[in-house]
């Protein structure tokens, strides 16, 4: 069996009024979840949308997409509010997690 990385197309806000660095977040992620392979979100070949907005306005426009989506605006996650001393990142960081399992099972079964 190849394994593939799960990828994730990445769609961020116009950061106007940044409270949170969503690039940053991404990169953590990135660094944390070996497994995930980021892509822009027009690139149109992943298997979840991460919409990433840098405030509680949460601004950033939701491209059409069939799959899976994760929204982040500062301080929630699909629009969970994050306790203080838990930041956004880890709960995205969870979700992704679970994300890669499930794509590994599908991907075991389709063999």
């Amino acid at each position: 069996m190849t394994e593939r990385k799960l990828t994730a197309g990445v769609k961020y806000c116009g950061h106007c009024n940044p409270q949170e660095d969503g690039p940053a977040l991404v990169r953590k992620l990135q660094s944390r979840l070996p497994e995930l392979k980021v892509v822009p979100w027009n690139d149109r070949t992943y298997d979840v949308l991460l919409v990433v907005s840098a405030c509680p306005s949460d601004c950033a426009t939701r491209p059409a997409f069939n799959g899976p989506r994760i929204e982040v605006a500062a301080g929630e996650v699909r629009y969970w509010q994050v306790p203080p001393g838990h930041p956004a990142e880890h709960l995205l960081q969870t979700c992704l997690e679970e994300g890669i399992k499930v794509f590994r099972f599908q991907a075991d079964r389709a063999e």
